[in-house]
């Protein structure tokens, strides 16, 4: 015999007629009943509405409005997200999403609906990134409410893939780059951007460098962390973006004693700013030691753009120079992928495919060299 359970609590038992498993939870005296092949199933299913009851939100999807749910399925993700991601989450939804669809119950949002939402915005001048953020928070979220018994199926499934609009990306080529490292060269910042040209690095990591990541004797570094500017939290360190961005990245001779010159710059800073210097480790602070504003960083950038006569372009934009330029000189697209520090050498290859032809044209050359010039037509015998 069952035990009788009390409010919000749950129980499971298998029918004797059907051998079926039943979950059953009880709210405000009202019986909630699931059918289960399995003793597991049911006690999953069970597990979740407890957490959905005591998060506040009713098993019935009818009953579960969007501005409820998302609430909900927001704080309850927050624990696994980076903090930048948290802000950007919670700023999508609370900007984008509640105000059009906020109304609605999680069982009367259609497909439809949400496609109208992405004219909309559209309409209003939002681009690509923003409902990319949009139609992947949406999915995400749908999927838990679907897991959680809210909703039968997801409406985002029922859209076509948001179509990505071409951009040529903007790189500066070898000539460019020499010039705007001349413009460089004799400031604190001429290690800075050595760097960030020949290894690629981002920004934040290149921020987030400590002296402590470099290994002198095998001429190269550790990309461990990154510095963000990350809304009412001020610059913090954080983990790098993906798994694979935690990697070493050689160096070679040059840039070691570009850094090692950079290194006496700094002994020289810290000499004349004496107990006004903060330390912190970092290869690019600030004047005073201090964990440098990336800002700042970008204000220099463009001034020495500006000075050296280049046109205008974004500080990543660097990184793909880097990307170009190592795959124009045929170094192979792995090891651009591992420098890159991106997660799978498909994304480095859908990236920079635009540099791939320029690439097979070479190769075809040197197939020509080895195959059809080393007297191979002398000794091909002739058709009859």
């Amino acid at each position: 015999m069952r035990k009788k359970r009390g409010q919000n609590q749950g129980s499971v038992y298998q029918r004797g007629s059907d051998k079926r498993w039943v979950g059953q939870v009880t709210i405000q005296k009202k019986h909630h009943m699931r059918y289960f092949s399995t003793q597991p199933e049911a006690e999953a299913w069970v597990c979740q509405a407890l957490l959905l009851i005591g998060q506040g939100l009713p098993l019935a999807g009818t009953r579960v409005s969007l501005a409820v749910y998302f609430t909900s399925w927001l704080e309850r993700i927050t624990p696994s997200l980076r903090p930048k991601t948290q802000i950007q989450y919670e700023q999508v939804v609370n900007k984008h999403i509640l105000p059009s669809l906020g109304h609605l119950s999680l069982q009367e949002l259609k497909a439809d609906q949400i496609q109208e939402l992405y004219r909309l915005k559209r309409q209003a001048g939002c681009g690509h990134r923003t409902l990319s953020l949009i139609n992947g928070i949406l999915y995400h979220a749908l999927e838990d409410a679907v897991a959680y018994g809210l909703i039968f199926r997801n409406p985002v499934r029922q859209i076509p893939k948001l179509r990505q609009p071409y951009h040529e990306q903007k790189v500066l080529s070898l000539d460019q780059v020499k010039v705007f490292l001349q413009v460089c060269q004799g400031t604190r910042w001429e290690a800075l951007f050595c760097l960030a040209i020949t290894s690629g690095m981002r920004a934040g990591e290149l921020l987030g460098l400590r002296w402590s990541d470099i290994d002198w004797e095998r001429g190269r570094l550790k990309v461990l962390r990154q510095l963000q500017r990350i809304p009412r939290q001020g610059l913090i360190f954080s983990e790098p973006k993906t798994v694979s961005s935690r990697r070493n990245i050689s160096l070679g001779s040059e840039m070691m004693a570009i850094l090692r010159a950079h290194a006496e710059i700094q002994l020289e800073e810290k000499r004349i700013m004496g107990q006004s210097w903060r330390e912190n480790d970092l290869v690019f602070p600030t004047g005073i030691g201090t964990p440098m504003d990336p800002h700042r960083l970008l204000d220099v950038y463009k001034q020495f753009l500006k000075q050296a006569g280049l046109p205008d372009c974004r500080l990543h934009d660097l990184r793909h120079t880097a990307a170009t330029l190592m795959l124009g000189w045929g170094i192979h697209p792995k090891v651009v992928q591992e420098r890159l520090g991106h997660s799978c050498i498909t994304h480095t290859l859908g990236t920079y495919a635009h540099v791939l032809p320029s690439i097979q044209a070479e190769a075809a050359e040197k197939m020509d060299e080895l195959v059809l010039c080393t007297g191979v037509k002398e000794t091909t015998a002739k058709p009859p």
